[in-house]
């Protein structure tokens, strides 16, 4: 690639570009262009054969642009333009295209943000007309439309994105209207087909209109791309005009830049097999109207859905369907509305937990004992399961990627009543393993069922007798320390709500029960989590210091020495735990106002590393000076410009929400 820059005055300047041709190279050019701060005003492109170059062609690109930075195009600039091109282009000849994409993309909206435009004439209406008669082998497409700032590019990546091949550009701007003509053909040689113009006007007007909302996207190639991948799909539908009018409209591109520049994993997980899904979504939000909808009627809604089924097997698959299909409209609520409250995502995600805990539960119950028959105790009387809440479940503080933390407890021992009788113990074994295969989870960890915090563990029965229970969790039983502190996230979730609240109350006499409480072993645990579980020169958001658990850790410290005498400040809740605690003057107003501060914060940046990751374990922050962390602090709505300061700013508020969390937890706990 060389450059040669001719000076026209009034900032002005013709840009020379020549070189081999690569696919896409085109829309690259523009990019680098716009991104440089230049609005391209006229251009002429050409390519032509060389038949000593092995792809054989060659470009010479003319651009006569005007300096939006009203800076000097000397010699260093030029310099830094061609050492910032030439890694693109050889990502082009490598044939990396969406690579170089990404990047060019990430230039140019950065570029837009700093100079505080949104590209008004992006939203002005696009006319387009295709001539397949003038040349034999090419198709001619003549665009007329009100031109803005990298209007050129816009529309050239969004030839690029549908896999078009440019021989030659004619570009035409004056008096704020843009003309451009290009001849062009698909990536087979051939010219572009009736279906295929159509699809092109209609893909080229909305890529054209939603390059204007790029600024808001936490990731504006990811969103990009993922917009063009939305567009072939909508294309696809039956219903498309309705679907298409509507993603023409401002409001829908803007949720739609936030939402498909989210993550590559929440595209390929959710977005792109939820396409019927999305756009009812999208118009909740655009109306106003609210999404929440409450255990109940979320229960009653999926036991409709499963009563259209006459198998076991068939339940099965339309309680997942539903499932996968609420946690999509959960999630995305979240992410489009940025006045979502964290806490009602929370209470969303755990209303949806428990309605498909109770009907799985009811559906693999209702197996069983057609098998086995109905257990019952000694006495005559039918057994009862209760499934028990724990962990982010438990205290209803559930979030993206979230597991369901359960124990289940049955009412005693005894047989079923069926032809083929079993021992109770056999039969709630079988059912929670039901259990455990009917709620199927997407990737580990999201909404998958977790049943480490049982008795005994990972060696202990699935579901354990109310004996068991209340022996094992008791002053004289085998529960460690640590396990007397996961007990305070106890709750009933579904099943037996009688049993469950039996549960409860065991739960308090056993955590609340005033037996000394080993401060010393708890440190002891949390140094070998930061010792352990985090790596040397990095941050965890959860187990570092000052890291998430610190905050929950102190609340249930001060939950376990204190309960017995203030029953007020027993809840599995950690901001409702804050709350009792400053009730009873055992933490100042100014520590929970902090500390509730440090732990949404927290929240919300652990939500924003697992939308992005599809892992609920890996929680280690990226390198400040990274470009993931660049992405993360635009996830969270630091989208300054340029956006290293987006970038800073959020460097600094973790340093100081963790450092007041470590801080708290050190003054308050060790060396006690």
């Amino acid at each position: 690639i060389s450059l040669d820059v001719q000076p026209l005055g009034e900032d002005r300047y013709l840009l020379t570009l020549a070189g081999f041709d690569f696919f896409s190279e085109f829309a690259i050019f523009c990019g680098m262009i716009a991104s440089s701060g230049f609005d391209i005003e006229a251009g002429e492109v050409y390519t032509y054969a060389d038949r000593g170059f092995p792809g054989g062609k060659r470009i010479i690109d003319l651009f006569w642009v005007r300096d939006l930075k009203r800076l000097p195009f000397d010699e260093e600039r030029q310099k830094e333009f061609l050492a910032s091109l030439l890694p693109l282009v050889l990502l082009l000849e490598e044939g990396k295209y969406q690579e170089a994409r990404v990047e060019v993309n990430r230039r140019w909206v950065e570029q837009l943000s700093q100079l505080r435009q949104e590209g008004p004439g992006l939203l002005y209406p696009i006319e387009i007309r295709f001539d397949n008669r003038s040349l034999d082998r090419w198709t001619v497409m003549e665009i007329r439309s009100a031109d803005a700032p990298g209007f050129l590019y816009a529309l050239a990546n969004a030839l690029s994105l549908r896999n078009l091949y440019i021989k030659r550009v004619e570009i035409e701007s004056r008096e704020n209207v843009v003309r451009d003509r290009f001849t062009l053909r698909d990536r087979r040689g051939k010219k572009l087909s009736g279906q295929e113009q159509a699809s092109l006007r209609i893909a080229v007007a909305l890529i054209k209109q939603f390059m204007r909302y790029l600024i808001q996207a936490p990731n504006p190639a990811l969103a990009l791309n993922h917009f063009d991948l939305l567009i072939d799909r909508v294309l696809q539908e039956k219903s498309q005009q309705r679907m298409i009018s509507f993603l023409g409209r401002g409001e829908t591109l803007d949720l739609l830049a936030r939402l498909l520049g989210a993550s590559e994993f929440l595209w390929e997980d959710f977005l792109r097999m939820q396409t019927e899904n999305l756009l009812p979504v999208l118009k909740t939000f655009r109306s106003g109207r609210s999404s929440k909808k409450g255990r109940e009627v979320l229960r009653q809604a999926l036991r409709k859905e499963m009563a259209k089924s006459e198998t076991f097997a068939e339940r099965k698959f339309r309680l997942n369907r539903f499932k996968d299909r609420e946690i999509f409209r959960t999630d995305m609520a979240h992410l489009v509305d940025p006045n979502e409250n964290l806490i009602r995502f929370s209470a969303d995600l755990t209303d949806l937990a428990e309605a498909v805990l109770e009907e799985a539960y009811r559906a693999c119950r209702r197996e069983l004992e057609g098998r086995h028959g109905s257990p019952r105790s000694e006495s005559g009387k039918i057994v009862p399961l209760t499934l028990l809440g724990l962990g982010k479940f438990g205290g209803r503080e559930m979030g993206y990627a979230s597991d369901i933390e359960l124990l289940p407890v049955y009412g005693s021992p005894g047989r079923t009543d069926g032809r083929r009788p079993v021992d109770n113990r056999v039969f709630f074994e079988e059912l929670v393993g039901e259990l455990l295969k009917f709620v199927e989870a997407k990737r580990d960890g999201i909404f998958q069922i977790d049943l480490r915090l049982r008795p005994f563990g990972s060696k202990g029965s699935l579901a354990s007798p109310f004996a068991s229970f209340a022996s094992y969790f008791s002053p004289e039983g085998a529960a460690a320390p640590f396990e007397r502190q996961a007990l305070i996230k106890l709750r009933w979730a579904a099943g037996d709500r009688a049993l469950g609240k039996k549960a409860e109350a065991h739960r308090d006499r056993f955590v609340y029960g005033g037996a000394p409480w080993d401060l010393a072993a708890a440190l002891h645990l949390r140094e070998r989590q930061i010792r352990e579980l985090v790596p040397a020169g990095k941050i965890n958001a959860k187990y570092s210091p000052g890291g998430i658990i610190d905050i929950e850790y102190a609340v249930q410290y001060l939950q376990i020495e204190n309960g017995a005498a203030l029953p007020s400040i027993r809840t599995p809740s950690t901001l409702k735990g804050l709350e009792h605690l400053a009730a009873v003057r055992l933490l100042r107003a100014e520590e929970r106002d902090r500390l509730r501060e440090s732990y949404l914060f927290l929240r919300r940046l652990i939500d924003a590393l697992r939308i992005v990751r599809g892992n609920a374990k890996d929680l280690l922050l990226p390198d400040f000076d990274s470009e993931e962390f660049t992405f993360l602090a635009r996830r969270l709505g630091y989208l300054e410009a340029p956006w290293k300061k987006g970038r800073e700013r959020l460097r600094k508020e973790i340093e100081k929400q963790m450092g007041y969390a470590r801080d708290f937890f050190e003054r308050r706990f060790v060396g006690k």
